[in-house]
């Protein structure tokens, strides 16, 4: 979505956020409360087992780790096209765990976890980085539109493995990707005029 509303120069803002951000966070404060949430130990071991081993963690250790190395074209084009796999297939998969007619008993679930992450977040962002500091540099936009992306798939795959409402998880998932249709292109208006 950064790519189709500012331009692919921008997608390394969003990454950063994404790995530095996003993924760190709920692989360090998330993983423990979903842990502490759910019937699962919530001994040190078993907390550093799950963080240390979340396969975003190893992901991002992996890529720190190897930011200084260069690849061949053959292995980054290997890489690339692999990586491209990645959205839909996540997509594919919570698409098939969605069903429309078990959000009738949600709606109210729905509405409130869809308004704090698409529009309360972004608005926080905004505020802290419009506002507060003054700061109206592309970072700080592609930050604050990142705030505004549908709920994470990764966070829905912690949800369901620690049983903390899967369905809801798989609801906000699919209907934040819906929603985000209409919202995005309002974060992005807003941002820049």
């Amino acid at each position: 979505m950064i790519e189709i509303f500012f331009g692919k120069e921008f997608n390394s803002i969003g990454i950063i956020c994404d790995q530095l951000g996003t993924f760190l966070i709920l692989s360090l404060v998330g993983i423990p409360i979903a842990l502490h949430q759910s019937s699962t130990s919530t001994e040190i071991q078993t907390v550093l087992k799950r963080i240390l081993t979340f396969p975003p963690f190893l992901a991002f250790s992996l890529a720190f780790g190897l930011s200084g190395f260069t690849f061949s074209p053959i292995v980054m084009s290997g890489l690339s096209r692999l990586g491209d796999t990645l959205a839909p297939l996540a997509l594919f998969s919570v698409g098939f765990q969605f069903t429309p007619k078990r959000i009738g008993n949600r709606k109210k679930d729905l509405f409130i976890g869809l308004a704090l992450k698409m529009v309360l977040a972004p608005l926080i962002v905004y505020l802290l980085y419009f506002i507060l500091l003054k700061n109206t540099s592309m970072a700080s936009k592609i930050s604050i539109f990142e705030a505004a992306m549908p709920p994470m798939i990764t966070g829905g795959i912690v949800a369901a493995d620690n049983d903390l409402a899967p369905e809801l998880a798989s609801m906000m998932i699919a209907m934040g990707v819906l929603f985000s249709v209409i919202t995005l292109p309002i974060w992005k208006y807003l941002l820049t005029i």
